[in-house]
């Protein structure tokens, strides 16, 4: 357009010219035609230079734009080529990245739990700048922590990033996004995973698809196990996947109403008082395939409510049903002692996993090294025990305690306790893993 504008001028110019004289002699036509073509030829440099400089001011706005959007990027020296260049990581880089952030010193024992939005790390509450922390996956002996971060902008987009509690600088290792009702995850480098369920690990993700459970870990080999058939992952889990490499694993539940649901609540209260074993919760090894079975009963995770309920008087409340459902905690807000989440506790220490358990009801809380299949009894009551804690030092320490009755008590060092009391266990089931690699 503007050199449309600068040939018109330069047409109607030469016209003006030509009409301000009504006779010109010979000598006067060559000159006035000199004129013409000389102003023509400057008029012509004056676009193409104009033109020039809109072009480099184009591009100049596209590289910065580019720069501003690119995850990783490659600077091309040559000014020729393009300015900016897009790059995705590959698998190897990023594990770098992770390695990099990690304390590579002496392993340090921190202190990690989940609040409202965020992580407790030794006393201090870590948040994300870029929206609502809904997961969370961390190992407390290495200080790896993934977790999830809610997209503020649309509550189908998910932020995966990973931390090493030593220098909290959050690493991007992908992206989750909701697919009909599942979820679909893309590694930055490319890497697709998809099915029903997420659980974020210490160093990656879990992705859940029926009865098959993959590990994404950057950097290393994907795993696969398949859980055996009537189980199913449990959709609480109290240790960590990645540094465990153990999945707890629930069996499936009865269909309501139905004669099996009669069966399975009898048993439960036939468990409760130590009369029969259950098997309906086990840790299956995502490296084996084999899983340890556990005496929790399922109906333990339900606590009862009443329905349609009159307050006769100050201590009387007449209900004309009842209903129940799985829940953490007691409609009085206090724990319900019988869900398997407060139940089952696994970690990994130096000497190997170890998994602390309720069992026998609740009369027995038990200690288990899974590499080595030995069991140790650390509490022991007739008429049961209301609850029990694990606690790990930053030393390493590791110490349980449990209400026994009106009292308390605690063991100071569980390792220690258990090489003194260990014995030697059944063999663990083998489910029939399929191995697969990348």
């Amino acid at each position: 357009m503007f050199r449309k504008s600068i040939v018109s001028a330069m047409l109607g110019g030469s016209l003006l010219l030509a009409g301000c004289a009504t006779t010109l002699t010979p000598e006067q036509e060559a000159q006035l035609r000199r004129a013409q073509e000389e102003y023509a030829r400057r008029m012509q440099q004056l676009v193409e230079q104009r033109m020039a400089q809109q072009r480099a001011q184009q591009n100049h706005i596209s590289t910065h734009q580019q720069g501003e959007h690119a995850g990783s990027t490659q600077i091309v020296r040559n000014a020729s080529e393009v300015a900016a260049v897009p790059v995705q990581p590959t698998e190897q880089e990023l594990a770098r990245r992770i390695d990099e952030a990690r304390n590579t010193g002496q392993e340090y024992h921190h202190q990690i739990q989940r609040v409202r939005d965020g992580l407790e790390i030794d006393g201090k509450v870590y948040v994300d700048p870029e929206g609502e922390l809904v997961a969370a996956g961390f190992d407390m002996v290495s200080g790896d922590v993934t977790y999830v971060v809610r997209d503020e902008a649309s509550d189908e987009r998910f932020a995966v990033n990973y931390m090493h509690v030593s220098t909290q600088e959050p690493i991007r290792i992908g992206t989750i996004r909701r697919r009909g009702s599942g979820f679909a995850f893309e590694s930055v480098t490319g890497k697709r995973l998809s099915g029903d369920e997420i659980i974020p690990a210490s160093r990656g993700i879990v992705m859940i698809r029926g009865v098959n459970v993959f590990l994404y870990q950057p950097g290393e080999k994907l795993l696969r196990v398949r859980v055996p058939e009537g189980y199913h992952v449990a959709r609480l889990q109290r240790g960590d996947v990645a540094s465990t490499h153990r999945i707890l694993i629930e069996k499936d539940a009865p269909k309501e109403n139905s004669g099996a649901e009669l069966i399975s609540i009898l048993g439960a209260l036939g468990n409760t008082l130590g009369m029969n074993r259950a098997d309906h919760y086990a840790l299956l090894d995502i490296d084996t395939g084999k899983a340890k079975f556990f005496d929790i009963h399922i109906q333990g995770k339900k606590v009862s409510t009443g329905t349609g309920c009159v307050q006769r008087s100050y201590l009387v409340r007449e209900c004309s049903g009842s209903v129940s459902y799985e829940s953490l905690y007691e409609p009085t807000g206090m724990r319900n002692s019988g869900h398997y989440y407060w139940r089952l506790s696994w970690f990994r220490t130096p000497e190997g996993v170890f998994a602390i358990v309720q069992e026998a009801g609740t009369k027995d809380i038990n200690m288990y090294n899974l590499d080595t299949d030995e069991m140790a009894n650390l509490f022991h009551r007739g008429l049961g025990i209301a609850w029990f804690d694990v606690l790990r030092d930053r030393n390493g320490m590791i110490s349980v305690s449990a209400q026994m009755g009106f009292k308390k008590q605690r063991i100071d060092d569980a390792i220690a306790y258990f090489e003194q009391h260990k014995t030697i266990q059944t063999a663990s089931k083998d489910t029939g893993k399929e191995k697969s690699g990348n």
